[in-house]
């Protein structure tokens, strides 16, 4: 048997203990796929929050050409189908989409952030102070105003 000096993922702190060579190799694999498999994760996550992004783009422009436009009625665009709708909901159906599309982009971005911090474990990084702040929602904002 052989000492080896580890440092631990949960407490941080460096140890030695006894190891064998090969049992070293399959945890270093392990951690190493486990970190490749996260690390393909945060990208695929990113790509997609940037496709949503472009796409909120898209319905805030359009928002803002309904809005500049005083007709009656547009013409939205489903897949292959062509509708005439009323432009009043024409808007509802953009601002629910909005809704829902900021939702989605929050969610992933979330999961960054969980996905980073569990890399930097699996690294043996102290995880930065502060990175998983979560900001106040206005009723909470509004009880610290009036007490």
């Amino acid at each position: 048997m052989d000492y080896c000096c580890v440092k631990c993922l949960v407490c941080h702190q460096t140890c030695c203990v006894k190891t064998d060579i090969m049992s070293l190799d399959a945890k270093s694999r392990r951690i190493l796929h486990e970190l490749e498999r996260v690390g393909e994760e945060i990208l695929l996550d990113q790509a997609h929050i940037r496709e949503l992004d472009l796409r909120r783009n898209k319905n805030r422009e359009a928002l803002r050409a309904l809005t500049k436009h005083g007709e009656d009625k547009t013409w939205l665009c489903f897949g292959n189908v062509f509708l005439k709708h009323t432009t009043e909901k024409t808007k509802e159906i953009l601002n629910n989409e909005q809704q829902e599309l900021d939702t989605t982009i929050n969610k992933l971005r979330d999961g960054v952030k969980a996905k980073v911090s569990r890399v930097q474990d699996l690294e043996g990084k102290v995880t930065r102070a502060g990175f998983d702040l979560v900001a106040l929602s206005k009723n909470e904002v509004y009880a610290c105003i009036r007490d």
